[in-house]
């Protein structure tokens, strides 16, 4: 008897079988006594298998959502913000974080006007755009910022008149910093609205002395002379090498990765500068940003005393 496999079953079976290997190994290990000798070996195996596994499915969960991308993408019109940016797929470590439907609030002349808009938060920028009117399956990128360059607030105060008609817990206020433009969001619920705030937010840490960097905003250093290890987790480095800084802190001190390898350690700035980076340019916008706001309310506070002088 002859058994036909086709090349997807090639495929799938391995996979098929790694998936149930953490569940064979935990029934083994339970069924091992504490005291055998296997015992710490089948422990270390099933963390291997298991963090194998979650590779695995990680690997499954980001080609759906790159294939979900391209699918986005051929519904989507990039004229509005070609400059920045032409394909959902053009960098390869770009995802999808979040995506939602929502509504833009608008209060003029004591009048609240709502438009439905598509919103979309990827690794390293956040989109959003209109559905065509005239053609349901097409949508209109209207907007694009760098994740860098996001303010958010959570806080909203309705005006008095809408008090009872709206719902603070589903909308915050979303600024994109360049150019300068300020949105209010309502969400669909206060969860949605709670899970956009924790996505965009950035890494906070409870340390004085430690600066958490994202990974899609680091800032990028340059070997002034070559740096020998002096402890196992240090980072050798040889001069001109170049690293990304996931950690800095005050002492001096900071924890990256070398761009040549990958590899992971700490190394001392001292021995570092800093080069061009988008970090570096956005950190820019965002100090001339905070100057332009700082003589706008300056402005106002001027403005507001004189008319009081006059009353």
């Amino acid at each position: 008897m002859v058994i036909e496999y086709t090349l997807q079953s090639f495929l799938l079976l391995p996979m098929q079988r790694i998936t149930r290997m953490p569940l064979l190994l935990n029934a083994i290990r339970k069924k091992t006594d504490d005291n055998s000798p296997d015992k710490e070996p089948l422990d270390e195996l099933h963390r291997d298998v298991a963090s194998i596994v979650n590779k695995c499915n990680e690997g499954v969960r980001q080609a759906e959502t790159r294939r979900h991308m391209a699918d986005l993408e051929k519904k989507c019109e990039f004229i509005k913000i070609k400059k920045q940016l032409t394909s959902f797929t053009d960098k390869p470590d770009r995802l999808i974080i979040k995506e939602e439907n929502v509504y833009i609030l608008k209060f003029k002349s004591g009048k609240m006007m709502g438009s439905k808009i598509n919103m979309w938060l990827f690794t390293d920028c956040l989109v959003i755009g209109l559905t065509d009117p005239k053609n349901e399956s097409k949508i209109m990128l209207t907007e694009y910022s760098p994740r860098q360059l996001i303010k958010i607030s959570p806080h909203f105060f309705p005006p008095s008149s809408y008090k009872k008609k709206l719902e603070p817990e589903r909308i915050f206020h979303l600024q994109l910093l360049s150019p300068d433009k300020k949105f209010i969001i309502q969400c669909g619920s206060a969860n949605n609205k709670a899970a956009w705030i924790e996505a965009l937010k950035k890494k906070e840490t409870e340390n004085e002395d430690e600066t958490i960097y994202e990974e899609w905003d680091v800032p990028l250093v340059q070997a002034k002379h070559h740096y020998e290890k002096i402890n196992d987790d240090d980072l050798e480095l040889a001069e001109g090498e170049i690293c990304r800084v996931l950690k800095k802190y005050t002492d001096g001190w900071c924890f990256g990765q070398r761009e040549s390898d990958g590899q992971q350690g700490w190394f001392p700035m001292t021995f570092m500068v800093e080069i061009d980076s988008d970090h570096a340019k956005y950190r820019e916008m965002i100090k001339k940003q905070k100057l332009l706001d700082k003589l706008a309310n300056d402005e106002k506070a001027a403005e507001f005393f004189s008319t009081m002088k006059k009353d």
